[in-house]
């Protein structure tokens, strides 16, 4: 097939082919689930709808979405006995939808896709993060893996749903289908309640032998009840869809990475050329809005917001196929926040991939991003204050088959969360830390001697020592500056103490303890000079004017040093702090059922531990 021609069946195909709290999940289904007639159909007709690779809102008040939704729950093991209220919040979405119509004289909606605008700013993440072909390997444990045969393909899929200000209830069901004979052969659900900010579910089984080599489809459907519904309000769904797929025989994420430092740990303006899947990628690629240096940042813009994500991003791929020229597919680059929801920093759902940025050379495919291409739609940097948040990068790509073959489609994977590390076809990449953190101007800083300097005089560039914890001294390796666009917090204690710090700010506790000054309470003791003080006012405070921190060890090692006479974690503390300090903590299952409104107990009950 000529370059042009497949390029448009490809295009043809697009248009045509329609993740801490109580978990309850089922197990991969045993033997395959042949589809009745009906569902069949369903599952068709919603495939002519979907577009592969992309996620899709769906409407409940269309009898075909409607049907697949509960259908595909009622194949995951929740029916309206077991799961009372999810069957009810869906009927009264149905019967809302429905009636607006009637008022309206409109008809039911298609799958909506997500588009670029609807992904302008902070949003509810609901996607496929994950789907590669395993060669009958598996992609969990030696145990899974005894049981694949090596002459049958293997595949695995993971749903990730993460909304921001959380859930009540979230819900993932995960299949793999056979799209020729009508056959779910691995299916694997779960639940969550009083959580829904990183909730992911996989599934992977082994395509049947009796079924040779059918095409293979998975699905994934996505319900979520947002934690700020009313008991009547209705539950939000999606689907996305993958379809046959082949990993990387290698693969390189070279842009974002790390800066080149010194031997003093400051940066020295020039990044590192390897592959930050390939190495040693657990400390953060730091990335610095409103404040910080050129030395302590790899990435930075000191003066304002910047008006995009300021990295770039850069790598490529080898299949074992040849690439389609020009490159063809559906491309996403997520930053997920810790706490809930993120941004889609980049989305291309066009079949024809932009060629100022991908280029397709044999069985390589390559693409280059400038920093310009990841605007601050919706000001979404704002979202990520003081978090080290993951990024997501995935890419469905088409390529050439052999002749008489079906055309395959490629998979790229790279993401930050080091939860798939091991699964075969996901590639593991350093989080982003975004810096925020710092102390108001004018805060006396207690130097070695004694002595007292404001923060900002401090130049971090050699002969300037500070009081830190234990009675030890430090030398102040850098410092940062900037703005702050959030209310900050002023801290007052019985001692006397009046400290203007930052949200993020790490304050250390009286038993030695870093807290973000946000999570502070009134009675908390913190570490002060004349050894602990009790914080009696807490107030937010808006503040215009600049902001400072310092560095008191070499990065990335955490420093401390006394501000305002309370004991502070210096900048490179801020950092390793973030990557736990928005994380909700681990709660006992009676905890997370006495927040939970009452009509969803009994869907709880019947929810085992994970």
């Amino acid at each position: 097939m000529a370059t042009r021609d497949f390029v448009r069946a490809v295009r043809n195909a697009f248009l045509m082919l329609a993740v801490l709290a109580a978990v309850a999940t089922t197990p991969a289904l045993a033997a395959p689930q042949a589809l009745l007639a009906e569902a069949q159909a369903d599952m068709k007709a919603l495939d002519a709808e979907v577009k592969p690779g992309i996620p899709h809102r769906l409407d409940l008040a269309n009898p075909l979405h409607y049907r697949y939704i509960t259908e595909t729950f009622k194949r995951a093991g929740k029916t309206p006995e077991n799961s009372p209220q999810l069957f009810r919040t869906l009927e009264n979405g149905r019967d809302i939808a429905t009636a607006a119509l009637q008022k309206n004289a409109t008809r039911p909606n298609r799958a909506l896709a997500v588009n670029a605008a609807a992904s302008d700013g902070i949003q509810n993440l609901n996607f496929i993060a994950t789907f590669s072909q395993d060669n009958g390997t598996g992609s969990s444990p030696a145990k899974a893996r005894a049981t694949l045969s090596a002459t049958q393909p293997g595949y695995q899929a993971t749903g990730i749903s993460s909304v921001a200000g959380g859930t009540t209830s979230t819900s993932i069901v995960m299949e793999l289908y056979e799209v020729e004979t009508g056959k779910v052969y691995a299916t694997k659900s779960g639940s969550q309640f009083s959580q829904g900010t990183d909730f992911r579910v996989q599934v992977e089984g082994q395509v049947p032998a009796a079924d040779g080599n059918p095409t293979t489809q998975a699905k994934g459907l996505f319900y979520y009840y947002p934690a700020n519904a009313g008991p009547t309000d209705p539950p939000v769904v999606y689907v996305q869809t993958f379809q046959d797929t082949l990993n990387p025989t290698s693969a390189c994420l070279n842009q974002p990475n790390y800066c080149v430092r010194n031997a003093s740990g400051n940066c020295t303006g020039s990044y590192e050329t390897s592959c930050t899947n390939t190495k040693a990628n657990t400390t953060p690629i730091k990335l610095c809005w409103y404040r910080g240096s050129q030395q302590e940042c790899d990435y930075w813009n000191s003066t304002a917001h910047p008006t995009n994500f300021v990295f770039p991003l850069s790598g490529s791929a080898t299949f074992a196929n040849t690439v389609v020229s020009p490159p063809a597919g559906v491309t996403s680059i997520y930053i997920q926040n810790p706490a809930g929801g993120g941004c889609n920093v980049y989305f291309q759902q066009g079949t024809v991939l932009e060629q100022q940025y991908w280029t397709a050379n044999g069985q390589t495919i390559s693409w280059n991003y400038p920093a310009s291409a990841f605007p601050n739609t919706g000001n979404c940097i704002n979202y990520y204050d003081g978090t080290a948040a993951n990024l997501w990068v995935t890419a469905y790509v088409a390529l050439n088959g052999s002749q008489g073959q079906e055309p395959p489609f490629g998979t790229l994977n790279f993401t930050s969360d080091r939860t798939y590390l091991g699964t075969p076809g996901v590639n593991i990449i350093p989080p982003l830390y975004i810096m925020q953190g710092c102390l108001a101007e004018g805060t006396e800083i207690t130097l070695a001697d004694g002595s007292k300097r404001p923060v900002e005089a401090f130049t971090g560039k050699g002969g300037e020592s500070v009081k830190s914890a234990d009675g030890k001294t430090s030398e102040v390796h850098g410092t940062t500056q900037g703005t702050e666009p959030h209310p900050m917090i002023r801290i007052k204690t019985d001692a006397g103490h009046d400290l203007l710090v930052t949200r993020t700010h790490p304050m250390i506790l009286a038993n030695g303890l870093p807290l973000q000054a946000r999570y502070l309470r009134v009675g908390d003791e913190l570490a002060s000079l004349e050894g602990k003080a009790r914080v009696t006012l807490l107030t937010l405070e808006d503040y215009k004017g600049k902001v400072h921190n310092l560095l008191t060890q070499p990065y990335p090692t955490s420093g401390t040093y006394y501000a305002g006479g309370l004991l502070t974690g210096d900048a490179n503390m801020q950092q390793s702090l973030a990557s736990v300090g928005e994380r909700t903590p681990l709660r006992s299952r009676a905890e997370i059922r006495a927040s939970l409104p009452k009509e969803w107990l009994q869907d709880f009950d019947n929810s085992p531990d994970p």
